[in-house]
């Protein structure tokens, strides 16, 4: 009886080619080649061009100074014109003489008349009383990080609640980059901000207010003596906040470090215990933030949202309910009386 035959090839490269993942394709760079013709009229005088766009006749003549690749009028020219959209962006750094064709060694063609007449780049005077010339400039389209969950959530946010946005601490400081859309490292996250500089530093760089919002009930909790500068910087903080619920959302927040620091304050008088110099700045600088804060949430367009939205329930602890009733009109008992 013969012997099996035995096959001895080699099929492990078969397999893993099967193992292997398909490779996604680099997306394919979109351009386009912008076209704008410049026209012109005059004549040869003793050998030397005397042409101007001055000198073009009315439009049921001759055409505009400037058309576009269709040879419509267009009212821009090389100087000023502009792609189409900001996904778009300029892949020459500036326009360019078309020098392909037959033209002259400035890029000019001539003809006797600007419709129907052939163009040519040598100019005999008796058939050269028009010109024109050809310019261009290539854009390509940028390619936009994807839209991802992640990206999602980070440009427009789940909720403004505080404790959703310490759980996803990890996107502090970690813009997206636009050409590549993988997060860059600015600045360690978990770093705490105790001055002014980083704590303004760091609602520059973040991206959405209540990142914003968590930056300065950061710097709160770690600032120590330099919270005796914050009052005079909440405009400032304010006007980096995009919604009027943020602001709200802050003065809440203070308000709340503050009731627990009265709180605290009270303990001290109920046990007979004075409090030190350091709590006792630590409340007066509190009291300092929430007026400026109060100040600028004056500007709100109704002022009752703010006591609505906490006896609402949305911001649950935020202060005593005692302090937020129907004769409560501001820190300063300045504002509108209540309805």
């Amino acid at each position: 009886m013969a012997d099996p035959h035995i096959s001895l090839i080699d099929h492990t490269e078969e397999v893993r080619e099967e193992d292997q993942e398909p490779v996604e394709k680099p997306p394919v760079e979109e351009s386009h080649i912008d076209i704008l013709y410049e026209n012109q009229r005059g004549w040869f005088i003793f050998g030397m061009p005397l042409f101007s766009q001055k000198a073009l006749w009315n439009l049921k003549v001759d055409p505009s100074p400037w058309l576009n690749a269709d040879f419509k009028p267009v009212a821009v020219d090389i100087r000023n014109a502009q792609v189409p959209d900001p996904s778009w962006v300029w892949e020459w750094k500036s326009w360019y003489v078309d020098m392909s064709h037959d033209v002259d060694e400035e890029g000019w063609q001539y003809s006797f008349y600007f419709r129907k007449f052939a163009w040519h780049g040598n100019h005999p005077w008796f058939h050269s009383l028009v010109r024109r010339r050809r310019w261009l400039r290539k854009r390509v389209k940028q390619i936009l990080p994807p839209k991802t969950k992640d990206n999602r959530e980070r440009l427009f946010g789940e909720t403004f609640s505080i404790g959703t946005t310490l759980a996803r601490s990890s996107t502090h400081g970690r813009p997206l980059s636009v050409d590549t859309g993988k997060r860059v490292e600015v600045e360690e996250v978990d770093e705490d901000i105790r001055d002014i500089p980083t704590l303004m530093t760091r609602l520059k760089n973040a991206a959405i207010d209540r990142e914003k919002i968590v930056a300065v009930k950061r710097f709160i909790d770690d600032s120590g003596e330099e919270l005796y500068y914050l009052a005079e910087r909440i405009p400032a903080i304010m006007s980096m906040l995009i919604f009027q619920n943020s602001r709200r959302q802050l003065l809440t927040n203070l308000m709340r470090t503050f009731e627990a620091a009265r709180e605290h304050r009270e303990e001290h008088k109920m046990n007979g215990k004075p409090e030190d110099e350091f709590e006792e700045r630590r409340i007066d600088n509190l009291i300092k933030a929430i007026k400026a804060a109060d100040e600028e949430c004056k500007k709100l367009e109704y002022w009752s949202d703010i006591r609505g939205m906490t006896k609402g329930g949305n911001n649950l602890a935020a202060s005593d309910v005692h302090d937020w009733d129907h004769t409560w009109h501001g820190i300063d008992s300045s504002g509108p009386v209540h309805p």
